[in-house]
């Protein structure tokens, strides 16, 4: 029963936040340093995933074209770690290396949790009946909303669907944006079945 309600804690928590895809999709972004080696990844760093592409940038454009040529590749070692359809390719921006994705900022203020945040967290970790995975699980939790607190600090938005915290040059989250997408097709198809020709 203890795994049960913690799967269904997990599942509720990123299901009303932005779903498994996005979780997978921020996991991809995190294991970009494995998949392509401390070398490459120092200047090279990804940043987000949207419709399945995982988007990088690089200030060096000769780099930027021989990670399009290992496009295959690197598909191929998401799939490995994270399982197929995720990642079907990879879109790179040449641009200068944005200091915040690879260094912690000088003098940065500490973010605390609310009182609210700190209760519900309590709370959910309370449920689970293994005292480490409990620990664990509170942890991750707080490290997530300092994390939500310091993208909004840093000019994040929220999407204007479901109001999770997106970075700055989105408009939705990823899943909001696919489900819009989805339900414009849709709308295309039955436009073109009903209406009638002139």
């Amino acid at each position: 029963m203890a795994s049960n309600s913690f799967k269904a804690i997990i599942e509720g928590y990123f299901q009303r936040n932005g779903g498994w895809l996005r979780l997978k999709g921020d996991l991809a972004v995190y294991y970009w340093p494995r998949v392509a080696g401390s070398e490459i990844a120092s200047k090279v760093t990804a940043f987000r995933v949207s419709d399945g592409f995982l988007y990088l940038r690089t200030d060096n454009a000769a780099l930027a074209h021989q990670i399009s040529l290992l496009n295959f590749d690197i598909i191929k070692k998401y799939k490995k770690l994270l399982g197929a359809n995720l990642i079907k390719g990879v879109k790179i921006k040449i641009g200068p290396i944005d200091p915040k994705l690879n260094k912690k900022r000088k003098n940065e203020v500490e973010i605390k949790l609310n009182f609210e945040e700190e209760q519900m967290i309590e709370k959910c970790g309370h449920q689970i009946s293994e005292p480490d995975l409990a620990v664990k699980f509170t942890m991750l939790m707080k490290k997530h909303y300092v994390l939500k607190r310091k993208m909004e600090a840093d000019g994040g938005q929220r999407c204007r669907v479901c109001n999770i915290v997106i970075e700055p040059d989105l408009a939705y989250c990823p899943c909001c944006e696919r489900q819009i997408k989805e339900e414009n097709a849709a709308y295309m198809k039955f436009m073109k079945k009903y209406t009638i020709p002139r």
